[in-house]
């Protein structure tokens, strides 16, 4: 007899006692899956806030050196920039904006690769940005001939919306013109 009560205290785990731990470490588990997936959802929203702030930068630096550079402005239409290279009187080349679908269009001399200077000789049309919002991305106003206000509505493959204003003159780059 004595075999047996040595033999019924070995060591191991009872049942309830590996039931016990088992549900602890599922509720564990699923925690840690839980705050995983929501650090991944924060991270995918804040990439595609980052993503369209860099869009509309871009955008808005190219436009900005684009308007100061110009001598006339207009808008044919409130999605349409035009802007006019010097001197505004003359035949002379010009520079579109304009949208189309969710593209950002720009029609006018290209841009030379190496130093960034236009190309006055040839005409291109190249795609800005193609995450423009559709029917409401570009929208521009020209108070008078010398600035621009436009707004732009950039939404990314993701669903995050983001829109912002901008307003430039080309007062500066007449300046430069007298001054030369």
């Amino acid at each position: 007899m004595l075999l047996r009560s040595q033999g019924a205290s070995a060591s191991g785990f009872s049942l309830p006692e590996v039931l016990i731990v088992s549900v602890i470490g599922s509720l564990m588990l699923l925690s840690a899956i839980g705050l995983i997936a929501s650090h991944t959802r924060t991270s995918s929203r804040m990439e595609a806030k980052m993503r369209t702030h860099d869009t509309w930068a871009r955008i808005q630096f190219l436009l900005d050196q684009e308007i100061q550079e110009s001598a006339c402005i207009s808008a044919s239409n409130s999605s349409t920039l035009v802007l006019s290279l010097p001197p505004c009187s003359a035949p002379q080349a010009t520079i579109t904006y304009t949208q189309s679908g969710t593209n950002l269009l720009r029609t006018g001399p290209a841009i030379d690769n190496n130093d960034g200077s236009l190309i006055l000789n040839t005409t291109s049309t190249d795609i800005v940005t193609s995450d423009l919002t559709p029917q409401s991305g570009f929208t521009v106003s020209t108070p008078d001939s010398r600035g621009a206000e436009y707004t732009i509505s950039i939404t990314d493959p993701t669903g995050f919306s983001f829109t912002n204003q901008g307003k430039s003159s080309a007062a500066q780059a007449r300046s430069r013109i007298i001054d030369n």
